[in-house]
């Protein structure tokens, strides 16, 4: 990571591999390139109540370091979330200082920390984040309701079409 992005005041985008969050990630970009802010990835399909997405002794192509919170294409890829490290590029691409990240858990409490943690001065999540179903509820997905209560920084709720819970297309990664 570069001196100046962890200097540099930052957004955190919620979302995930899925093409039902292109709207949050273009938000995100838009609003880092129009603010000079660095741009996170929150990879929030990555966590879940059962396991963490880092690399463990036994598991995973790297043990080096989590970069500060904000992990690169290849760091992604290292770990197994190649179409999600691609998302980060493409957002490196537009010219935004971009990274990843791929949090244990993903409730209210673990994006309001890693916000904070981060310096980021706004959140962007999903509308459809109160779309909950069995599977959100054991991936420990947040409501729109509990990231505003628990984040300290404004929160952009953008609108997208599709329900979380939809399930992806046969051959669909």
């Amino acid at each position: 990571m570069s001196e100046m992005s962890e200097n540099r005041y930052s957004i955190v985008a919620y979302g995930g591999e899925d093409p039902k969050y292109d709207a949050v990630y273009a938000r995100g970009i838009e609003l880092a390139k129009s603010s000079g802010a660095s741009l996170i990835l929150y990879d929030a399909e990555a966590g879940s109540r059962f396991g963490s997405p880092q690399p463990t002794f036994w598991s995973g192509d790297t043990d080096k370091p989590d970069n500060h919170g904000r992990l690169t294409p290849g760091e992604l890829d290292a770990r197994g979330r190649e179409a999600f490290g691609r998302r980060v590029q493409a957002a490196i691409d537009t010219g935004v200082d971009a990274h990843g990240w791929l949090p244990d858990k993903k409730g209210a409490k673990e994006l309001a920390e890693y916000a904070t943690e981060q310096g980021a001065y706004l959140v962007v999540i999903p509308s459809d984040l109160d779309n909950k179903g069995i599977r959100d509820w054991f991936k420990g997905a947040p409501t729109i309701d509990e990231v505003t209560k628990q984040v300290d920084s404004p929160v952009v709720v953008v609108e997208i079409s599709e329900p979380v819970d939809a399930v992806a297309p046969a051959g669909r990664a």
